[in-house]
């Protein structure tokens, strides 16, 4: 994953992703091993110790995210997330996004409000980032595959170059199932520190993979690359579309 410098959030890691107890009581029933242990209380340390203003955003993800990775959390209807290739699916408190939040694409003007009903994984990229050149061909293969299931990939490219970058490069890698979505002035996605356009999703390296609910709400995210394709990834988002069906 390439990281960008942070800044404050409007998402929070879910309660249950943040409780000591909870979490002490998942590890002991898991019987994890040591190491995972050392992880879990150098992320406690880093999160009780006082910070100075800069850079404490980044240092606080970094924690927050350790101690997600090594609890059992989740909906029992639909998992514990997944794992990507670096990290771990992280859980948020669920947020309903706007359904006005724009997105740009190549034909009609659009927003989030046109995919309700819908998982959408929606997933931040730049044609620089090899990471993300490397899991693009899994996004798309996923479109293919879950497209018709409830599922959408809104793979959003941040290229200043905008639509016309993004249009040359999937031809170049054979992207054939995925529609063409840019933003390059960060009115979806931002890492800048002032959030001028005042975006929903902040960006704190690529790629970065927010998921929502079919009722508008962000569960979580996924920092650094993944195979989309894999086993587990499509069952998490199967059982998301159809929670009721898991119970």
């Amino acid at each position: 994953m390439l990281a960008i410098a942070g800044r404050h959030s409007q998402f929070r890691p879910s309660s249950a992703g943040i409780s000591a107890v909870n979490r002490a009581k998942a590890m002991r029933s898991a019987g994890l091993s040591g190491e995972l242990m050392k992880r879990r209380r150098l992320a406690q340390r880093i999160l009780a110790a006082p910070r100075k203003p800069r850079g404490s955003a980044v240092v606080m993800l970094f924690a927050a995210t350790m101690l997600a990775a090594c609890a059992d959390i989740g909906d029992e209807s639909i998992g514990n997330g997944f794992q990507g290739r670096q990290n771990a699916f992280t859980w948020l408190e669920p947020r309903r996004i706007p359904p006005r939040t724009p997105i740009r694409t190549a034909g009609a003007p659009t927003d989030l409000g046109a995919f309700e009903g819908e998982v959408v994984v929606l997933n931040f990229w730049a044609t620089w980032c090899a990471p993300c050149v490397e899991e693009l061909p899994t996004l798309d293969r996923l479109q293919a595959q879950l497209g018709d299931s409830g599922v959408e990939v809104v793979a959003v490219a941040m290229d200043r170059g905008g639509i016309d970058t993004v249009r040359s490069f999937y031809d170049r890698l054979g992207i054939r199932h995925l529609d063409i979505y840019a933003d390059p002035s960060e009115r979806t996605g931002y890492f800048s520190q002032e959030n001028a356009n005042r975006a929903a999703f902040p960006l704190y390296g690529f790629p970065i993979t927010y998921i929502i609910a079919p009722d508008g709400r962000a569960v979580g995210y996924l920092s650094g690359p993944a195979d989309w394709t894999s086993p587990a990834v499509k069952d998490f988002l199967k059982r998301l579309r159809s929670p009721d069906d898991n119970r």
